[in-house]
């Protein structure tokens, strides 16, 4: 996944909406490449340019999309939340309603 929002940067793109559901294999063999998908939130990539939008899914949004400012780094946010979820079992930000995920990712955490 890494490696996919890592080609998409290269090349001025940023997804913003990665989650499981817009990854897919070629194939069903062995090594089979994974592809991204659901582009329709996409945007290019500006230096200096910070996105005002919020957009993506509530689970796998990241901080600064819900701040107003952000970037292709919300990309990366998105894949933490996914390996998260792969290595726990659960995921890191839940509540009944979309607001209160949105404040559980921006409010922060006292350990």
């Amino acid at each position: 996944m890494l490696k996919v929002a890592a080609e998409c940067h290269l090349h001025g793109l940023v997804h913003r909406d990665m989650k499981p559901e817009n990854f897919l294999f070629k194939s069903s063999k062995e090594g089979s490449p994974l592809k991204a998908t659901d582009f329709g939130l996409s945007d290019f990539i500006t230096p200096g340019k910070q996105f005002r939008d919020i957009v993506g899914s509530a689970y796998y949004v990241a901080p600064e999309v819900l701040k107003r400012k952000s970037g292709p780094e919300s990309d990366v946010w998105s894949i933490g939340v996914i390996t998260y979820i792969l290595l726990c079992g659960r995921r890191p930000f839940w509540d009944k309603t979309e607001d209160g995920i949105f404040k559980e990712v921006t409010l922060p955490k006292l350990s």
